[in-house]
């Protein structure tokens, strides 16, 4: 990630990012990207029984290759309580920010539990 950087790209990303080798497409991993109160505020947002937004769903692949993974998902998309929470909001604006594109091109959150 730092040699496209280098190369002349504009990706804003904070210098204790790294990318996970092979994995494709890429994996960052952004240490300290959310406060702890950023973290909670989402978390709280995701739990909520919104019915705006998609409840949480057993993941068909993980379904299909592993029967005993219990993680779910739960997506949240623009024009839903959720997409349209302050948190939310502000996370997207930091995302859109830091890979130089507009929250349009961005793909709806989605929280994994």
């Amino acid at each position: 990630l730092r040699s496209l950087l280098a190369a002349g790209g504009e990706l804003a990303v904070p210098r204790d990012a790294s990318v996970l080798e092979g994995s494709a497409p890429w994996v960052v991993r952004l240490d300290h990207f959310l406060s702890p109160e950023e973290a909670k505020a989402l978390e709280s947002v995701f739990d909520s029984e919104d019915r705006s937004s998609p409840p949480w769903t057993r993941s068909s692949a993980v379904h299909a290759r592993a029967s005993q993974r219990t993680s779910q998902t739960r997506w949240c998309p623009q024009g839903s309580a959720c997409g349209a929470h302050p948190a939310t909001r502000r996370l997207e604006e930091r995302v859109a920010r830091l890979f130089n594109v507009s929250t349009d091109q961005l793909e709806h959150l989605q929280a994994l539990q």
